[in-house]
């Protein structure tokens, strides 16, 4: 069985056609989640489920760089904005999600005994998220 780390990770931006490599990530996560709604009919005792779609959501913290013109501070635009983009994320050299989504939230950390980090928040919109 073959074991992965992250060493080899990376978050990639698509902006406006402007692809970019956020520079300093230090971890990021994505959440796939199927989408089920519930209803009962009359007369049943338990609930019932069908399926409407799937979500996408995670998070990528990096050291702030606001020299990363093209990454972090290009995603902090979009998120100011609301623009959509589209997101790679590498788990290896070669194997990544990819999908559209809006940056929903960024967090900054300021400590005098650590670096400044930034983390951006998303969610998917549109077409599906695949795995590569």
């Amino acid at each position: 069985m073959a074991i992965h780390t992250g060493v080899n990770g990376s978050v990639v931006v698509v902006i406006a056609g402007t692809t970019a490599t956020v520079t300093k990530v230090s971890e990021f996560s994505v959440e796939i989640e199927p989408a089920t709604t519930e209803f009962r009919i009359l007369g049943d005792v338990w609930q019932n489920r069908v399926y409407v779609g799937n979500d996408a959501s995670g998070t990528f913290t990096a050291q702030w760089d606001p020299a990363d013109t093209s990454g972090q501070v290009a995603l902090t635009n979009a998120a100011l904005g609301g623009t959509a983009v589209l997101l790679k994320l590498y788990d290896t050299a070669s194997n990544y999600w990819q999908g559209s989504a809006f940056i929903n939230g960024l967090s900054q950390a300021v400590s005098n005994d650590e670096v400044v980090s930034r983390e951006f928040s998303f969610g998917g919109t549109g077409a599906a998220w695949t795995y590569t």
